[in-house]
């Protein structure tokens, strides 16, 4: 049984299993991102990769033992992130790459591999403390469980891709195979967005997304050259894997848009310096912005400052990145005004 992480005294909850972990992942977005209690992980996330090979059922070929390896150093990449504060992983530690290695246990007559991520966690907290404050652990913590070791992310990543496909297939064989394909459930798509959420609001960016997105690729790309593959519980024919990990590294969407957001908080202990947390006053979407080169001056400040403190809502012009359908980062390139009152202003 893996250990629990040693916390110093700090007082802290168990997590059980994967809904339990989507539920406090909500109630922490529900409450400002904000909790007071250390996560720790027990007895889960058990995650399962199962392969089929033909003739050669019991085999771990190369592309098999290659994304076992692509998806530790995903992992890698991402508590080098979190603690280090750098995706290069060319610094990292013999002692940290032991720290945060995974075993792939392999079943004895199949190719059903697992492993189980809780002492990988357990290091990692052990690392954060004195780094990190304890809300920032816990959400890093969840979120790391569920996009690692969860099935709901995996089948909204798969989903995402299966989207891109279908708008990229052109000969209607290719069409009919992916649009038979149903991976993910609304619900997961939704927690897909909590996840990112939740990610941004720890880190200000949405790098692990990425980091795990890296992991299931090369998931995928094994995928692809096997029989079929299960993974998490679902299935995956290889002419499907095929054409999803073509598109693995779907381009981000970038565009400039201007709308009316109540400011929810301005942060200012975060690396930047300064950032906002804004809500669009139409469909209600959590934004986590930076600030673009041109906000210096006491007049933009101020309109941020008197939207947060009057309670109203700003008109602002946004460069926002969009990765999966999902707001990847925002940046605020102009404030105009308090929303109803530029008008007034310019007469």
């Amino acid at each position: 049984m893996a250990r629990l992480p040693k916390l110093a005294g700090m007082e802290s909850f168990i997590v059980n299993g994967e809904e339990e972990a989507w539920q406090l992942l909500e109630e922490i977005r529900a409450n400002d991102f904000n909790t007071d209690k250390l996560a720790v992980i027990k007895g889960w996330p058990e995650f399962h990769f199962k392969f089929w090979l033909d003739s050669r059922g019991i085999a771990l070929t190369a592309p098999i033992m290659q994304a076992m390896l692509e998806y530790q150093t995903s992992i890698n990449r991402a508590f080098m992130l979190v603690i280090e504060g750098t995706a290069e992983l060319k610094g990292i530690s013999e002692e940290e790459r032991k720290d945060f290695e995974v075993i792939f246990l392999a079943r004895r007559g199949s190719t059903d591999l697992s492993f189980n991520a809780q002492e990988v966690i357990s290091n990692f907290m052990e690392k954060a403390i004195g780094k990190l404050t304890g809300k920032q652990i816990t959400m890093i913590v969840l979120s790391f469980a569920v996009l690692w070791a969860g099935a709901s992310s995996f089948n909204a990543y798969l989903e995402h891709q299966l989207e891109i496909a279908k708008q990229e297939a052109s000969g209607k064989q290719a069409k009919d195979i992916l649009d038979a394909q149903k991976f993910a459930s609304q619900a997961e798509l939704k927690r897909l967005e909590l996840v990112t959420q939740v990610v941004k609001a720890a880190r200000g960016d949405d790098a692990l997304i990425e980091a795990a997105d890296e992991g299931k690729k090369a998931l995928l790309k094994a995928a692809s050259k096997v029989s079929e593959t299960e993974v998490a519980g679902t299935r995956i024919a290889p002419e499907v894997a095929q054409r999803l990990s073509r598109n693995a590294r779907s381009e981000p969407i970038v565009d400039l848009t201007t709308a009316s957001y109540e400011v929810i908080r301005v942060d200012t202990d975060v690396k930047d310096g300064f950032r906002v947390r804004l809500r669009h006053t139409g469909s209600n979407e959590l934004v986590f912005a930076s600030v673009g080169d041109r906000i210096v001056s006491d007049k933009d400040r101020e309109l941020i400052k008197r939207g947060e403190w009057e309670k109203k809502p700003i008109t602002v012009r946004l460069k926002e990145i969009r990765r999966r359908g999902v707001l990847a980062s925002a940046q605020i390139e102009e404030v105009l005004g308090i929303t109803g009152e530029i008008k007034t202003a310019s007469n």
